[in-house]
């Protein structure tokens, strides 16, 4: 009897699975990491299935990491304001790309659509003395299973001017029929003195990914 424990275990998992990929909302607060020692988080792997994406980053290693937002002792802000903190949505756990890009991948061989979700960056104030109204630019686009671009838009966020530097909660129209969507963010600025625009990454923070699978 024993032995068959394993097996409906592993069916029963792979069904859940199956089920929950259908549509919601990805809040990663099913993954419990701790902050009680030390400032924990969770690496997806690429073969990694959630809920029925591979997700992924620009830069492979340290890759896409979730966060969790809560403060301790052993686990808070620094001075500098960097990191995860306040770029949550649905608390705890928050999603960040390294590299300025976070790519979402169908696992199960379906299309899927994306209708919302909430981006966030970091704040770079070293831009400020550079020019006036440093930009951030958030790109989103989405690819069919033959890899041709479905749809593809643009936000531009002034965060010295009142946008601050999110969460900022986007709806997405057109973003069905996709086996791939990727959320690009990058600062744009111009050095006072020089016409040129400079372009940097900037980080990416994602939180409640409304989806549905067809």
């Amino acid at each position: 009897m024993n032995s068959l424990l394993p097996s409906v275990s592993v069916l029963f998992s792979c069904l859940l699975s199956l089920t929950a990929a259908q549509s919601g909302v990805l809040n990663f607060e099913d993954i419990l990491i701790p902050n009680t020692s030390n400032c924990g988080y969770h690496i997806f792997l690429s073969s990694e299935n959630y809920h029925g994406f591979h997700i992924s980053a620009l830069r492979a290693s340290p890759g896409a990491w979730l966060h969790n937002t809560t403060q301790t002792q052993y686990c808070h802000e620094s001075s500098s304001g960097a990191g995860p903190w306040l770029k949550a949505v649905s608390k705890p756990n928050v999603l960040q790309g390294y590299g300025g890009e976070l790519t979402f991948k169908s696992a199960i061989g379906k299309d899927f659509g994306i209708k919302a979700l909430s981006m966030a960056t970091h704040d770079r104030s070293d831009y400020y003395d550079l020019e006036a109204d440093p930009k951030v630019v958030v790109t989103y686009t989405g690819w069919d299973k033959k890899g041709k671009v479905v749809k593809a838009e643009q936000r531009v966020y002034h965060p010295r001017l009142g946008d601050g530097t999110g969460p900022w909660k986007v709806q997405l129209k057109g973003f069905g029929g996709l086996r791939k969507v990727r959320v690009a963010a990058r600062w744009r600025f111009k050095v006072k003195g020089d016409m040129r625009e400079s372009v940097e990454r900037a980080s990416v923070y994602v939180d409640d990914v409304k989806y549905g699978f067809v």
